[in-house]
Order: C-alpha cells, then sequence, then structure tokens
C-alpha cells in the first residue's frame, strides 16, 4: 500500500512539473480555439495536482509508517533482517526494538524459513498464525500492530451509515448513549435477533430498563 502511495504522488509530482494532462485531453485541447480557456482549464488541473499531492503528503504521514514490510509476505529468507524487524518495531512497538529477543527470533525464523513452504497455500494471515504458535512472543506483538492498520478509513466511517439509521427525523429523541449502545451492539455482537430476543427475555433488570423511559431524552 505504502508503495502504492508513493508512487501516486510521484507521479502527481511528475505531471504538474511537466505540465501533463493526459493524451487524450491534449487532442481534445488542439480543437478548442480559445486560448483563454484552454488557459483556464490548464491551470484548474495544475492546482488539482497541487492539491492532490498537498493531501496526501499532509494526511497520510508516510514517513511515520514502516517502508519495508515485503518480509511479511515470506517470500525470501533475506528478508527477514534484524535491521529491517527493528526498523518496523522502533515505529510501531518501540518496547521490543530495546530487547534481544528480536534478534533472536529473526534468527530463528530464517532458520525455519525452508519449512514454511509446507504451508505456502494457506492465507499470510494463517501462515503467520502457526508461526506464532511457537515462540516468537515479539514478532507476534509487531504483526498484531502491522495487521491493526487499516488499508482505508471505511470501517470507521460505516459507523455514520449506521447512525442515520437509528436517528432520524422521525425517530430522534433518544438519547445520545442509546445511540451508542446501539451501535456497540450492532458492531460488536455477532448474534441473531432470535438470540438476542431470548437473552434479553430472560434478564429481568434488562426487561425493566427497556421498558423505562431513561433511554430517551428530556
Amino acid at each position: 500500500m505504502i508503495r502504492e502511495l508513493r508512487k501516486l504522488q510521484q507521479s502527481l509530482l511528475d505531471r504538474y512539473n511537466r505540465g501533463f494532462l493526459g493524451a487524450i485531453t491534449d487532442m481534445e485541447l488542439a480543437n478548442i480555439d480559445n486560448v483563454i480557456q484552454i488557459h483556464k482549464f490548464k491551470s484548474e488541473c495544475m492546482t488539482f495536482y497541487q492539491i492532490s499531492f498537498d493531501y496526501l503528503d499532509k494526511w497520510l504521514h508516510l514517513d511515520s509508517l514502516p517502508q519495508n514490510l515485503d518480509w511479511l509476505l515470506l517470500k525470501d529468507v533475506e528478508l527477514i533482517d534484524y535491521k529491517i524487524l527493528k526498523g518496523c518495531a522502533e515505529l510501531l512497538c518501540p518496547e521490543i526494538a530495546q530487547i534481544d529477543d528480536l534478534f533472536e527470533e529473526g534468527c530463528c525464523l530464517q532458520r525455519n524459513f525452508p519449512s514454511l513452504s509446507m504451508t505456502s497455500d494457506l492465507s499470510l494471515d494463517q501462515r503467520w498464525g502457526i508461526i506464532t504458535q511457537e515462540n516468537f512472543p515479539c514478532i507476534r506483538k509487531l504483526l498484531s500492530s502491522i495487521f491493526a492498520i487499516l488499508a482505508s478509513n471505511a470501517v470507521c466511517e460505516r459507523v455514520f451509515s449506521l447512525s442515520k439509521v437509528q436517528w432520524r427525523d422521525d425517530r430522534n429523541k433518544l438519547d445520545i448513549s442509546t445511540v451508542g449502545a446501539l451501535l456497540k451492539v450492532i458492531v460488536n455482537f455477532e448474534m441473531s435477533c432470535r438470540e438476542i430476543h431470548q437473552k434479553l427475555t430472560n434478564n429481568k433488570v434488562a426487561l425493566k430498563k427497556i421498558c423505562s423511559n431513561a433511554k430517551y431524552t428530556n
């Protein structure tokens, strides 16, 4: 992901510096006689390039992310290098970057790399799951931090669409804490409606709270 974002940044910068708008765009502009319109269009395109580049540079903070994560793919034993592991740990898990166990675990992983080919038919997370069942506490912690980095903010933004379902123009008297509780149940509980109904009907305290007016705003 980081590599692709850097390629996008560089592509935007190259287009901006060279004033390149695309081959088809240049062909279409050649058919327009109005020089003022052409100049205005090109100026707006350059502004778009600049805004896009600045946005990536400001919000993605690529320099604060690990730069070499190819070792995670388990394709090349040479990539499982202590310096690379330590570089990742310094950014994500500083506490394990300061102990020698990370070096020992990296060496152990290199020695056992040939046997990892037996798990090549599994998904990457399954392969790492099998590997870290052994005694790799530092690498396990580092993996947990890396795999927790979201590829996009779609998961976070989903809360807004879920909130709109619970809080509508015709359903706007719920207390904020009630809406929050509903969202937590929807997101975190993998239970069917039947299972939730059975669980609640057996909980007298919960039933009493459900029937009360405490869930509404004053």
